[in-house]
């Protein structure tokens, strides 16, 4: 049976790497240190609708949640699924909005679930023929979380285009090639 021997140099580097994994796997099991939502914009021309879904921490909306209502709320499983429902359609409506050509327009919540740690929020703007400049405001997170930042992901019949919304910036403009 061969033995391996290891030099004083070889010990010491096993044990860094043992230290620096119980660290790091530690550390990736705490609360996240950065705040990202993602939104994707979708205009499905053929249909008139403008099909949003957007992304975010579970985590942070309990925050948002349990802050705004003074209440503890757990998603995944819900506590309250209906007032959640609620919270959530309404949080959403009043920190994302979308003008069309400079028009106001209704945005719809279908709905929610969750993907792992993700909320998956859905909703959708209907009667949406014709686009020639899309302004979205999302301000998702942005109350509670300082470092909040919102990637926008616009998907047009003939054009993608991704934008990056922070504290400072919370509005974009994206005009649509004729």
């Amino acid at each position: 049976m061969h033995l391996m021997r290891f030099t004083k140099n070889d010990m010491l580097k096993i044990k860094l790497f043992a230290f620096l994994f119980l660290i790091f796997t530690e550390l990736g099991t705490s609360a996240h240190d950065y705040f990202v939502g993602t939104t994707s914009i979708k205009w499905v021309s053929e249909k008139g609708q403008i099909q949003l879904v957007s992304k975010l921490f579970i985590e942070d909306m309990e925050t948002i949640i349990q802050n705004e209502l003074n209440k503890d709320f757990v998603l995944q499983p819900d506590t309250d699924q209906v007032q959640i429902d609620q919270f959530i359609a309404t949080y959403f409506a009043s920190h994302f909005t979308i003008q069309i050509d400079n028009s106001s327009t209704e945005i719809n919540y279908l709905g929610r679930e969750y993907q792992e740690d993700l909320l998956v929020i859905y909703a959708e703007v209907i009667d949406v023929f014709s686009v020639k400049k899309l302004e979205v405001k999302n301000t998702l997170l942005m109350d509670t979380f300082e470092t909040q930042q919102n990637i926008i992901h616009i998907t047009t019949p003939t054009n993608k285009k991704s934008f990056l919304l922070h504290q400072k910036n919370t509005n974009l403009t994206y005009t649509l090639a004729d």
